[in-house]
């Protein structure tokens, strides 16, 4: 009798569960735990100025952003990419669309804080930036300009006497 107690309570266990998971859920996998990083964002040997971005990307994934804080600071930037697949891949940093020099390979640890000084070349100048260069070029013109002017112009008046 208490065989048959055995047997009934096992057959019901499985039961239970087999109705509680839900359909295709065994063929599934759990993420791999996160990468935490922490450290210094440097872009062209200064540090990146507070208020600013950074960005974890594994393939196709993208983390969500950490905050740079005072003297390029940041914490807590964490990539947890949600396919195993993504294990023994290349985590690139992403810093204003430009990726850093520096790399880490992916491996889904548990609790595997990084504390690293990420580095950017300097960013190319945006739009406003450009623009103010090329009206300093264009005034640098106009001034050569002027000032030739003015040569010829009174060359030419002492030369008429």
């Amino acid at each position: 009798m208490a065989r048959l107690m055995i047997k009934v309570g096992l057959i019901s266990a499985v039961m239970a569960v087999a109705i509680l998971i839900p359909e295709g859920a065994s063929a599934q996998t759990l993420p791999p735990f996160p990468a935490i990083f922490s450290g210094t964002v440097v872009v062209g040997g200064s540090p990146a100025p507070a208020g600013t971005k950074l960005y974890g990307q594994v393939g196709t994934y993208r983390s969500a952003p950490s905050t740079i804080m005072e003297n390029g600071r940041f914490v807590g930037l964490v990539v947890g990419p949600p396919s195993s697949e993504l294990v023994g891949q290349t985590v690139y940093f992403i810093y204003q669309g430009i990726r850093a020099n520096e790399t880490y390979r992916f491996t889904g640890s548990l609790l595997d804080p990084q504390t690293i000084t990420i580095n950017f070349p300097a960013l190319p100048l945006t739009g406003d930036e450009e623009s103010a260069r090329l009206w300093l070029m264009a005034g640098a013109v106009g001034l050569i300009f002027l000032f030739s002017g003015a040569f010829l112009m009174r060359r030419g008046l002492s030369s008429a006497r």
